[in-house]
């Protein structure tokens, strides 16, 4: 029962996205595991390894794949007795951890596999009438590498977002001047903050009618430094992410939650 309230509640295109989404994010979850054991068990890509497998298993919960929540609980609470420890594990539990993440990697293929021939084998439904980004929502993407924005420009295209990519900040600036009702977001580099969000409040991006900040705007840094992480947040953004990016996690942080 848990399984069908939980996709007939959420919107079925994204159920559709999350469910071809998975063998991709469980190969990056494979991938990091054989990193982290030839890396003699680095305690960073731990780190990024526990929280892959948590995102997927909190995203398997919301689109109606519980067998994904379970498996992923389950393996985060053996590597719980490494993460954050400091502890190393001998071989034979490096051996043990191995068939469990493998274990995982198949029971979460299965069950996308299983809720996709069960969403294919329904009759198809009408569909209520909702918000549609399709030619409604621009995203923005500002001073943000090549290869950085072709992979984050993909996630959003699935969803019918319309990128746009800009090289100039005066470019976005000029646009939010003379559109400033239209619905869009920014994706910026950190290095363009303060000519998109003037210290003065006045300008840029700024709202001239409360000194809020007028667009939507999450930044990229290229390392997790304090400094850039408060400039941030002196103005209000969206969000704010440091190289290197998951870009699962990254869409999981952006537009899902």
């Amino acid at each position: 029962m848990s399984n069908d309230k939980s996709v007939t509640t959420t919107k079925p295109d994204l159920v559709h996205s999350f469910l071809h989404q998975v063998p991709g994010r469980v190969s990056a979850i494979l991938e990091n595991w054989h990193q982290l054991v030839h890396s003699d068990w680095d305690g960073t890509l731990l780190d990024t390894l526990v929280e892959r497998i948590s995102t997927l298993a909190e995203s398997g919960s919301k689109f109606g794949v519980p067998q994904i929540t379970q498996s992923g609980k389950s393996l985060i609470g053996h590597l719980s007795d490494y993460h954050g420890t400091g502890l190393k594990p001998q071989h034979d539990d490096v051996v043990a951890l191995d068939g469990l993440v493998h274990a995982f990697k198949d029971a979460a293929i299965q069950a996308c596999n299983q809720q996709a021939e069960i969403l294919a084998n329904k009759a198809p439904a009408a569909r209520p009438d909702g918000p549609d980004y399709s030619g409604e929502h621009k995203v923005f993407i500002l001073g943000i590498d090549e290869a950085l924005a072709a992979n984050l420009t993909r996630h959003l295209q699935v969803h019918h977002f319309d990128v746009v990519f800009l090289n100039d900040t005066e470019e976005i600036i000029h646009h939010y001047t003379i559109n400033q009702d239209e619905p869009c977001y920014l994706i910026s580099h950190i290095d363009r903050l303060a000519k998109l969000f003037p210290e003065s409040k006045t300008g840029g991006l700024w709202n001239k009618n409360n000194g809020l900040p007028g667009l939507p705007a999450a930044f990229i840094a290229d390392s997790a430094d304090l400094k850039t992480r408060l400039s941030a947040m002196r103005v209000d953004a969206s969000a704010y992410w440091a190289k290197p990016i998951d870009p699962y996690i990254w869409w999981q942080s952006a537009f899902m939650n």
